[in-house]
């Protein structure tokens, strides 16, 4: 059998110019719109510079309302009332909408003190801009009562040196302080009606963990959810991802790999797309905790890692008494970078007092969101409204303090942690740099390490260099004195450490309570953190903080080794290799290609304009203001613009509609390199061509698809209907664009039009459950959805033919014919053995499933494959397990991976196609027979059909996976539904050569890219895949008729279902899969056993035989086989899945004890093997 989808496939594309015949070479539309879009950028920047003076135009209402109010304004008259102790406030609560303000103009005082004297002379007119350091004021004017009101106070420090504000935008400053006002007056009315009323809070909450994950740190957040499992963290975890930003074209998701191996084997996880596009940025965190359904909440940032389990913060008496946990920052008021201090606009912004208290930071958060909602609802406003003026005044730096202002606001009591944050970062000589902030818990032990300074990326960062182990020191603050020099200090600290009480009560929201306990005023004095460039000693463009002196006065630095938690880092590093190993190469290339952006081009040319501002050694605005509009430094802009466009277009985009960099290799064509092979027509060339992807339409890829009879679609929109189904009366209202997001549970269809032919059809035609629930798509996407049954098609078409063409030479040696498109007498003995395929983790249970069969007596080779990706190019060199199973327990060969479309469970499939052997037992690294299964093979069934699959616990009438008629599973791949069994694949018996246009559908149905079967969730994993294909190729296969068993315990009248137990065609336990809980060689051998029962489906008399009537039997399980999956729970601490009969209440089910049946001491040869695998 050929090898499709090998190395030398990728020699077919080449980056060379693009032939000449191709229409990529005539005008474009997009090229055309481009320079259109840029011409008219100029002629806004000309405008902008003469008619505006350089000012910010804010496009919200009410900035409009004030230029046209502006331009007919007549002089103010002095003698008017002014409002200078904003007791008008007061009066915006009784007012349904904002005041009706009208800009005077700036007032500027002669010193820093609010209260000092005006300076006419230096007074500015409404669209001048006044800088920080500048006292004053905006005069604004009450169209409604004529009162003239000051607002926008400033002093010298009430904003950051590098601001600019214009008194223009005063009416928004007013604006959101109305509906602060309103807001706030709205929950104290419903605090008092809650008070006389039951608001007890159910005992029971549901908790977990929150994370927003993006591109830039999808690695990072692999590593730390790795992390959290790693010290026994059982929470739910939800993956908030904005949902534009997953997309990296082509129909393909960064979704697809990371994240989905996440919720294979470190869930329970969900993911929860973004699509309001009003969220961006920092604000993604304050969505995805006021829409959670989860009440006890823990965020965590994807680069804070948790050096033990977290989940006891839910039962802290800090947190049971307000609802709020939060930690501080390294700035507090005497000591800030932020200018949050008492002059700060933020007070008079938020109409509240000043609060002298540490700053907050925000990558680590504890809300309970019924005691907490109240300011929720605040935090939603500050985070969402626009133009955001915390961001625009550098008030507030992202979230960073938003959390804690809302509580304050609201009233809503909250703890800040008493210690303030310690330092993670290296030594180097005798100079220390910070990179991570490490911060404590309510007791003063350190329980998060927040990567904020060097963040974790796998080696996918901007430019590209692997991760270094930067923890090899941690500083922290000291409560006592270094010396006896201050006896009344060191006294004044100790009595004053942090604790509190677990009767302490709050006395004043506004007062946070962990301020209560700590001894605050010598902190402000003495607690300070230093950010300084790290050169010398590091990398110049590597900033640091902390103390940079190893000997700087109360603060200790002390070695890594010392910490309780010494080997952190290393285990993050290796997660993170983990995490790149499992992205694809255009998801690798996407994400570097992002931070390269990030890191370059934006910081580039915002950096160029700021040289531009800068030019002026002039401390004036107005002489700043005159430079910016100078023509020669306009026109600058303007080519900087341009410049900065054509380079993000040509060299980052493409022109390959919109093909991305990491695929122009596969998207522009080498006309003498393309056609030899499109011509060739042979099966494998099809499946390379369809499944790598086709990038740009030519005339000569338009003709193979003609060819092949698969359509040139161009998409209509989506057209919905109702009654639950696609042929429903038709809801026009609802229906959307190619670009709109249809949601599971809609009913409809997209529309598509030929383009040959101008026919329209419908496909991905949707009830209301064809799709997992949460599960989103564009019609965009149906283009290619389309074009894969008819691939299919296609390819099979070429294979049948190709078998068809060598039937004539072997029926001349052999006398045979060809049955099913495969040759089924062959020319020699049949060579038979088993396939595995390994990658770290379950390297132990590899080997202990090996000893198992050598155990037997098995002596079928064995064939194992990695990904060299996952393991190197000669894992053999470094492996002792790998060295110990070739040397003692062969025959075995080892098959390295390095085609760049296998990841992930489709190195399975990989393997079956390419192995030498004809005929294949593949089993799962943690699949363990309790006999030698070399007599599976000659088995009438397999005899017979040449395939032989097994079960899963699932069928249409009970899924999980959705497989049932209405899945737009089988509208994609071109087969009608078979009401059957789910299939598990973790053991497969194959005969490849009888199979081989079956295997060669499976294989494209895997690697095809975009993966629509990932990215709807059709299926999961390869866990149908083969019967998916079987069943489109009319391949006959026989399912082992026998429900799945489960091998697990029970406890506290609860049975858990830790291994799935599968027969062989006779009803007898053949294979013991261990999916719930695998092996690592680390158990504990009197606590880690699992098998204590054998739970099993019961028949009626009649149907036990296997030979009973088929039909009769199936509907028999279809009615009562019924099996549940769920989290261990209390019960089941270190299991994070359990499956089968949950409380025993089935007469359907049966438990056998292990000690009964004939393997009852496999699970102790199993866990020595292990051990001794992890022992080489």
């Amino acid at each position: 059998m050929a090898s499709p989808l090998n190395a030398p496939a990728v020699k077919r594309y080449a980056t060379t110019q693009t032939p000449p015949n191709s229409p990529r070479n005539a005008p474009r539309v997009g090229v055309l719109t481009l320079f259109s879009i840029i011409g008219l950028y100029a002629l806004g920047f000309v405008v902008w510079g003469v008619s505006l003076s350089g000012s910010f135009v804010s496009s919200s209402s009410q900035l409009i309302r004030q230029l046209r109010r502006r331009q007919g304004a007549e002089n103010v008259n002095k003698k008017d009332g002014i409002a200078v102790d904003r007791r008008w406030m007061a009066q915006l609560l009784d007012a349904d909408r904002p005041p009706d303000l009208r800009c005077i103009g700036w007032k500027q005082t002669d010193s820093c003190d609010l209260q000092a004297t005006e300076v006419p002379t230096r007074n500015r007119g409404c669209d001048q801009f006044v800088r920080g350091g500048i006292g004053g004021y905006c005069l604004m004017k009450d169209e409604a009562t004529g009162q003239q009101i000051q607002v926008m106070y400033t002093a010298c420090d009430t904003l950051h040196s590098s601001v600019t504000l214009s008194c223009r935008h005063a009416g928004d400053f007013v604006d959101f302080q109305w509906e602060v006002a309103k807001l706030a007056a709205t929950i104290e009315r419903e605090k008092e009606t809650a008070r006389n009323e039951d608001s007890s809070i159910p005992a029971n909450r549901s908790e977990g963990i929150l994370m927003v994950i993006y591109p830039k740190l999808l690695v990072s957040a692999y590593a730390s959810i790795r992390a959290l499992r790693a010290v026994n963290c059982t929470l739910p975890v939800e993956l908030w991802y904005i949902e534009s930003e997953m997309d990296i074209g082509n129909g393909t998701s960064l979704l697809d790999d990371i994240p989905k191996k996440l919720q294979e084997e470190y869930g329970p996880l969900t993911l929860h797309p973004i699509t309001n596009v009003r969220v961006a940025g920092f604000n993604s965190k304050v969505h995805a905790i006021t829409h959670t359904e989860l009440e006890h909440v823990l965020f965590l940032d994807v680069d804070n890692v948790p050096v033990r389990d977290p989940s006891y913060l839910f039962k802290t008496p800090e947190f049971l008494q307000t609802g709020a946990v939060f930690w501080p920052d390294f700035w507090h008021p005497a000591h800030t970078i932020f200018n949050i201090n008492e002059d700060s606009l933020l007070w008079e912004l938020l109409d509240m007092p000043y609060t002298d208290m540490f700053e907050q930071e925000s990558g680590q958060l504890v809300i309970d969101k019924t005691k907490s909602s109240a300011a929720l609802r605040m935090l939603s406003l500050f985070a969402f409204h626009d133009p955001n003026l915390f961001s625009l005044y550098k008030l507030a730096h992202g979230d960073k303090d938003l959390f804690r202002l809302a509580w304050l606001k609201t009233n809503t009591p909250f703890h800040m942690i008493a210690n303030p944050p310690g330092i993670a970062g290296t030594v180097r000589g005798t100079k220390f740099c910070g990179m991570s902030m490490a911060q404590f818990d309510t007791d003063g032990e350190v329980l998060f390490l927040h990567r904020n300074g060097k963040k974790l990326k796998g080696g996918l960062g901007a430019k590209r260099k692997p991760d270094e182990q930067i923890w090899t020191h941690l500083q922290h603050f000291r409560y006592r004195a270094p010396s006896p020099h201050a006896p009344e200090v060191e006294a004044a600290f100790e009595a004053s450490k942090p604790m509190l009480p677990p009767n302490k009560k709050i006395d004043s929201p506004r007062v946070p309570l962990g301020s209560l306990g700590m001894p605050y005023s010598l902190l402000r004095e003495k607690y300070s953190v230093h950010i300084f460039n790290g050169a010398p000693e590091f990398d110049e463009t590597q900033w640091c903080y902390g103390q940079s002196v190893l000997t700087a006065p109360r603060y200790t630095t002390i070695a890594w080794g010392d910490t309780a938690f010494p080997d952190v880092e290393r285990n993050l590093l290796q997660y993170a290799n983990e995490a790149v190993a499992l992205l694809p190469k255009p998801a690798v290339e996407y994400i570097v290609q992002t931070d390269r952006e990030e890191a370059t081009i934006i910081p580039q040319c915002l950096e160029l304009c700021l040289m531009v501002m800068r030019r002026s050694p002039s401390s004036s605005p107005r002489s700043q203001r005159a430079r910016c509009v100078n023509p020669v430094f306009m026109y600058l802009g303007i080519a900087l613009y341009v410049g900065c466009l054509l380079f993000w277009w040509l060299f980052l985009k493409g022109d390959a509609n919109r093909v991305r960099i990491s695929r122009w290799s596969s998207a522009i064509y080498s006309k003498s390199t393309v056609e030899p092979e499109l011509g060739s027509n042979t099966a494998d060339t099809l499946l390379k061509t369809f499944a790598r992807g086709i990038g740009a339409m030519t005339p000569e890829l338009l003709e193979l698809n003609k060819k092949h009879h698969i359509p040139d679609y161009k998409c209509v929109g989506w057209r919905h209907t109702g009654n639950c189904s696609p042929d429903g009366p038709r809801e026009v209202k609802s229906d959307l664009t190619c670009g709109g997001i249809v949601q599971a549970g809609a009913s409809g269809y997209c529309l598509l039009r030929d383009e040959a032919t101008g026919n329209e059809i419908q496909t991905m035609r949707m009830s209301c459950d064809s799709l997992r629930n949460r599960t989103t798509f564009k019609c965009s996407q149906a283009v290619d959805f389309a074009r894969v049954a008819p691939q299919v098609n296609a390819i099979i078409a070429v294979k049948t033919r190709e078998l068809r063409q060598n039937e004539g030479e072997e029926s001349r040696l052999r006398g045979s014919t060809l049955t099913n498109g495969a040759n089924i007498v062959q020319l020699a003995e049949p060579t038979r053995g088993i396939v595995m395929v390994v990658y770290p983790k379950l390297l132990h249970s590899v080997h202990a499933t090996i000893r198992l069969l050598r155990g037997y007596g098995c002596k079928l080779p064995v064939e194992l494959w990695f990904l060299e990706s996952e393991m190197g190019a000669a894992p053999l060199d470094y492996s002792r397990v790998l060295q110990s199973l070739v040397r003692d327990y062969g025959p075995m060969t080892l098959n390295g991976v390095t085609d760049n479309l296998v990841v992930g469970f489709t190195s399975k499939v990989y393997a079956l196609a390419h192995s030498e052997l004809d005929q294949i037992l593949f089993l799962d690294a943690d699949n363990a027979p309790v006999k030698d299964p070399t007599y599976l093979f000659d088995t009438p069934e397999f005899l017979k059909t040449g395939s032989i699959f097994w079960p899963d616990f699932w069928t249409p009438a009970n899924t999980i996976f959705n497989l049932k008629a209405q899945s737009l599973i089988w509208e994609l791949v071109g087969t009608p539904f078979v009401d059957m069994f789910e299939q598990e694949s973790g053991q497969l018996l194959i005969d490849r050569k009888r199979a081989a246009i079956a295997l060669h559908a499976a294989q494209f149905l895997a690697m095809r890219e975009p993966r629509h079967l990932e990215r709807l969730r059709l299926s999961y994993g390869d866990k149908d895949l083969f019967r998916l294909a079987w069943l489109k190729t009319n391949t006959p296969f026989h399912m082992i008729v026998t429900p799945p068993a489960a091998a697990g315990m029970v406890r506290e009248d609860q049975y858990c279902g830790m291994t799935m137990v599968q027969h062989d065609t006779r009803g007898e336990v053949i294979f013991l899969h261990r999916n719930g809980k695998k092996l690592s060689g680390e158990e504990d051998f009197t606590r880690d056993h699992t098998w204590g029962q054998l739970q099993t489906f019961i028949f009626p008399e009649h149907l036990v035989s296997v030979d009973a009537d088929p039909v009769e039997r199936y509907e028999f399980v279809k009615k009562f086989y019924k099996v549940n999956i769920f989290k261990g729970g209390k019960e089941f601490v270190k299991t994070r899945m359990c499956y089968g009969d949950r409380y025993m209440e089935s007469k359907h089910f049966r438990l056998t004890p292990w000690e009964e049946l004939p393997y009852h001491n496999l699970e102790d040869t199993l866990l020595d093997y292990a051990r001794d695998a992890s022992q080489l």
